[in-house]
């Protein structure tokens, strides 16, 4: 397998301006990453600046983060041991028989979740409930850049359309104590 690297830009080493002036007016396909911010920092930085983003800007970025109809580098590996693994492929499909069929039969397991765009501003709570659904079903199968984009439409949506404090600590201490509990 042959892999190209001289085209992509490094999303670590730009500052948020430059990324996000990639990402949302750019060649974002080269930009890497490209469905995720790059770095705690970066979105903690964005997260500061939230306020002045426009609905326009916050809709571009979650299109980019949210999944897209299709499928991951990883989908072939998974379907290869799922092949071989006939006890496995039984499991997933007694819990996710769609996904399962979608992978094995059509090649793009992923049924796109961009119709979430259309909650915003008005409904941001209901963004949350889906993306946060979706999360707890396949988190399983999703790339990590995949899951941190997630997480990062999570973020953005607490923060400008529900004033939440948004920083990385308060998420945790959120979820640990809600785990706890």
């Amino acid at each position: 397998m042959k892999y190209y690297t001289e085209n992509i830009i490094d999303g670590n080493s730009l500052t948020l301006k430059e990324y996000l002036n990639i990402l949302l007016n750019g060649d974002y396909k080269k930009l890497y990453p490209n469905n995720c911010f790059p770095s705690n920092d970066m979105i903690e930085e964005y997260l500061k600046l939230i306020k002045n983003a426009s609905d326009e800007e916050i809709k571009k970025i979650i299109f980019r983060f949210i999944i897209h109809e299709g499928g991951y580098g990883l989908n072939r590996l998974h379907i290869n041991y799922l092949k071989k693994n006939k006890e496995l492929a039984k499991d997933i499909n007694k819990y996710h028989p769609i996904y399962l069929n979608r992978l094995l039969h059509l090649g793009k397991p992923w049924e796109g979740l961009t119709w979430i765009i259309d909650l915003l501003p008005d409904h941001p709570k209901d963004v949350l409930k889906i993306t946060d659904s979706f999360f707890k079903i396949y988190c399983l199968y999703l790339p990590d850049n995949v899951m941190f984009g997630l997480s990062n439409i999570d973020q953005i949506v607490r923060a400008k359309y529900l004033n939440v404090d948004h920083s990385i600590e308060i998420l945790y201490d959120h979820e640990f104590k809600n785990e706890v509990q």
